[in-house]
């Protein structure tokens, strides 16, 4: 899985600021061991480790089914003892940052902390790389630092090539995908779609927990038609529960195709169910 493939690279890696600018002298992150390319059948992740000042920390990519979207997560034990959740400043080279909000997570084992955001499709992974990229990270997700990409171009290649094999299993065209003019947008904050008070009861009481991945199909009107679970929470109440609540709530803006026609479309993400502590 590739959650455990993250936590197993995160084993390597032992060991505030007040506003969205990138500090003048952030940490520099060097590589401290190759990029790994891991393949699963529903998704391909970009993985490395880097070092600064005696720490260590794990970089995870992960592209959605087209690649259009990436999630980016930083997992560490000691590194991110400052980080919380909030705005996240994300530069390559000298630009502008481009500002985010990022969620401060735990392994399930709870031993290291994952700081995790969500870049727009305007940062269009790789063709705005170049092959040794400086990347600065600030803001007030408590992460500050000055990260050295080293062959980052032919990386996130190979990253999004092998997504594209990915989405040509599923019968689906990225690159096409890649060349609307708008994707879906949902109506909302999908954070609201699922809470804590919709906690099944009995898998409250047994303490079930765990990430419920899934993918809703939306016509060109912008409403759900269906619901799949792409990646198990482990639990099949939660599962249930998931695209349930998903397809009851969930509205979108219809993506826009490279004529700007409203057509269907799918959308993924998950729900990480924990119980109220």
């Amino acid at each position: 899985m590739i959650r455990s493939c993250f936590r197993s690279a995160l084993m390597l890696a032992s060991g505030g600021l007040a506003s969205l600018a990138i500090a003048a002298e952030p940490a520099a992150w060097q590589p401290a061991g190759p990029w790994q390319l891991d393949q699963q059948p529903d998704q391909c992740t970009l993985l490395r480790p880097f070092e600064a000042n005696g720490q260590r920390l794990v970089l995870q990519v992960q592209p959605n089914l087209y690649s259009t979207l990436h999630s980016f997560k930083l997992g560490s034990e000691t590194a991110l003892a400052a980080g919380r959740n909030g705005a996240i400043a994300f530069a390559l080279g000298d630009g502008m940052p481009h500002k985010y909000h990022a969620m401060l997570e735990a392994t399930i084992d709870g031993r290291q902390r994952v700081l995790r955001w969500t870049t727009e499709k305007a940062l269009s992974f790789p063709d705005i790389l170049v092959d040794d990229q400086i990347v600065q990270i600030g803001g007030e997700a408590g992460f500050d630092g000055r990260m050295i990409w080293q062959g980052a171009k032919r990386a996130f290649t190979a990253l999004r090539t092998c997504q594209d094999q990915v989405a040509q299993a599923k019968g689906e065209d990225a690159a096409a995908r890649r060349a609307y003019k708008r994707e879906l947008e949902p109506l909302g904050n999908p954070g609201r779609w699922v809470t804590d008070d919709d906690y099944p009861p009995s898998a409250r009481k047994r303490m079930f927990e765990g990430d419920a991945g899934f993918r809703l199909a939306v016509d060109r009107m912008g409403s759900v038609t269906n619901c799949e679970i792409i990646s198990s929470s482990g639990f099949a109440i939660l599962d249930e529960t998931t695209c349930q609540l998903v397809k009851m709530r969930a509205r979108f803006a219809p993506a826009l195709d490279a004529n700007g026609e409203p057509v269907a479309s799918s959308y993924s993400n998950r729900v990480r169910w924990r119980v109220p502590r």
